[in-house]
């Protein structure tokens, strides 16, 4: 457990050392100095239960957000509200697409709501000529392949 735990404090310690330093107007800070510090160290060979690293990874997400959030909400204002919008029409955009296509294609819920085409079709980035195969949606073995349109790459 020793080398566990002196890697971690050294993490630390080194990335509240480097976030100090400021590059012109830039600064990375305690929290991104101690992930880079991190990741620099898990290099040599230190690895890590999976476990501590869901929750240490909690906490570094948790840190970003409480020394951001702020920054974010005093950001907002009248000229976010293109922004705003914009956000909004791409999610509605996005769900009323996902159930014309249910419907045309009479797809069960379970394979709109999942992530076959809510997420895979709003988090992917495609590009022309991209080749798509359908694959297989968990529980259904190669029946939703067999059910599924084929789409050929162009």
């Amino acid at each position: 457990m020793a080398p566990i735990s002196s890697a971690l404090f050294a993490a630390l310690a080194l990335g509240y050392w480097v976030g100090k330093f400021r590059f012109g107007s830039f600064q990375l800070g305690g929290v991104a100095g101690s992930l880079l510090a991190a990741v620099l160290i898990s290099q040599v060979g230190v690895t890590i239960d999976s476990g501590i690293k869901a929750v240490l990874f909690a906490l570094f997400i948790y840190a970003v957000g409480f020394e951001s959030g702020p920054q974010f909400f005093r950001s907002l204002g009248r000229q976010s509200v293109k922004e705003i919008l914009m956000a909004l029409v791409v999610a509605v955009s996005g769900l009323v697409t996902v159930v014309v296509i249910a419907r045309v294609f009479h797809l069960d819920k379970g394979l709109a709501a999942g992530d076959r085409l809510v997420v895979g079709g709003l988090q992917r980035i495609y590009y022309p000529g991209m080749p798509i195969s359908p694959k297989p949606a968990p529980g259904d073995g190669q029946a939703a392949v067999a059910k599924a349109p084929a789409v050929a790459a162009q």
